[in-house]
């Protein structure tokens, strides 16, 4: 049986931990400021409203549904339980 070294994986461990992803949170806690807290879901879209979704969260190169899913996923990795595990 073969397994890797456990000394560079623990000092990968910690420096992720440590100051990596504390970093990329802050980083991502920045980008996303309000638009973390007001997130339509994808049923939003399937109402009477997306012209106004589409308004407020469509950017030059991607439109509002991919803007709102990775909105979601900032909000997972910097504000939600997701972030504690």
């Amino acid at each position: 049986m073969m397994s890797p070294d456990s000394a560079p994986l623990q000092a990968g461990y910690s420096l992720f931990s440590q100051s990596v992803y504390p970093r990329m949170v802050e980083i991502i806690q920045l980008l996303g400021r309000n638009r973390l807290m007001a997130l339509p879901s994808q049923a939003g879209f399937d109402t009477k409203i997306p012209p106004e979704i589409n308004q407020y969260l469509a950017t030059d190169p991607t439109n509002a549904q991919k803007n709102a899913r990775l909105f979601h996923l900032e909000w997972d990795v910097s504000c939600s339980s997701f972030r504690s595990r």
